[in-house]
């Protein structure tokens, strides 16, 4: 009776995970698909907005972006990153775990498995978390704002990885 229950909450626990993992990686694709469009669309400006340099002053248009409406815009492309980042955290958590209670691997090939695919799930972080980051400086620019008003951006993203980071190792170290 036992092993049926084991069993099932295993293929439970591997279903939302796989499921989950679908999800995630569609919306992480999205997200990286929006900061090439972004990006695409503020280079396509900048390319506008050189031509429109070789225009009378009169003649030029004042369509510039706040700094305000800029942020605001970013900070939601990155807030969204995290969910789904922390997301994806938990979901490895969870996967680990049913590994641990199956009783297949050892806490240790637990740990070093985990880790590893914690390693690679950052790495995919910062590719998009660095496509967004070129696509803020890309629209400062074009707007006349200095890029390093993006800073506040990467330093948030830094700190919030190493908590992400932190908090996936003491979990994995716990098991």
């Amino acid at each position: 009776m036992n092993r049926i229950i084991l069993i099932t909450v295993c293929l439970l626990a591997i279903t939302s995970i796989t499921s989950g993992s679908l999800y995630w990686s569609k919306q992480q694709q999205e997200t990286v698909n929006n900061a090439k469009v972004t990006l695409k669309n503020v280079q396509a400006a900048e390319r506008s907005q050189s031509t429109k340099a070789d225009l009378p002053e009169q003649t030029k248009g004042e369509d510039k972006t706040s700094l305000s409406e800029i942020k605001d815009y970013y900070i939601s492309l990155f807030n969204d990153l995290e969910v789904q980042e922390t997301s994806k955290a938990d979901q490895l958590l969870v996967q680990a775990k049913a590994d641990q209670v199956s009783g297949k691997f050892s806490k240790a090939e637990v740990t070093t498995k985990y880790q590893d695919l914690s390693q690679k799930l950052e790495q995919n972080a910062d590719q998009t978390f660095d496509l967004l980051y070129e696509a803020v400086h890309a629209d400062l620019s074009k707007n006349g704002h200095s890029t390093s008003e993006a800073k506040e951006f990467k330093t948030t993203y830094h700190t919030k990885k190493k908590e992400r980071i932190d908090r996936i190792m003491t979990k994995l170290n716990k098991m």
